[in-house]
């Protein structure tokens, strides 16, 4: 009798945790790494390239499950010449990437980098990477941390969400 109020006491206790950020996030694998308190990257992935591209796109969801603000202040990648994080803006009814120097991921709140719209754009690859090949990306934050994201290469027709659709080569890309 005993053992059952207390298995059904444990039960009662996991019923009442709210989820972490990690386990909210719904749809893929998460990366997280204890040592940044509330940060995890969700669904994380890159956009095969036509042959002879000169940037490629990687996509992921960032959530800050954290009381403070975080900011990612650049990215990293050593298959590539330089790494930007991008933003979609119209001016005068075109659409054009532009650089973001600081994305700001809110307290328990989250930012979606996604085709259409912001993403991390991966500029001179120093291979070709094809579908099923891995990334490795570095974020790094204004903190000085520094997180690693091992992202996978899916075929050109992916996509995150059926709804949006994201060719490079409708954008102006600035100076590249």
């Amino acid at each position: 009798m005993k053992l059952f109020a207390l298995a059904a006491a444990v039960l009662a206790s996991l019923a009442v945790v709210p989820p972490t950020a990690a386990e909210a996030c719904s749809g893929g694998g998460c990366v997280v790494d204890k040592k940044i308190e509330g940060l995890h990257v969700c669904e994380p992935w890159v956009r095969e390239a036509p042959p002879g591209a000169s940037a490629m796109a990687a996509y992921m969801k960032i959530k800050n499950g954290g009381k403070a603000e975080l900011k990612v202040t650049g990215a990293q990648s050593p298959q590539f010449k330089s790494v930007e994080i991008h933003e979609i803006v119209n001016a005068d009814g075109m659409a054009r990437m532009q650089e973001v120097k600081q994305l700001v991921v809110p307290a328990a709140g989250a930012v979606a980098l996604e085709p259409g719209a912001t993403h991390v754009m991966l500029i001179g690859p120093k291979k070709a990477l094809a579908a099923g090949a891995r990334v490795d990306l570095t974020l790094m934050l204004s903190n000085g941390k520094k997180l690693a994201i091992p992202m996978a290469v899916r075929p050109r027709g992916a996509q995150a969400a059926p709804a949006h659709e994201h060719h490079h080569d409708e954008h102006q890309h600035g100076g590249h």
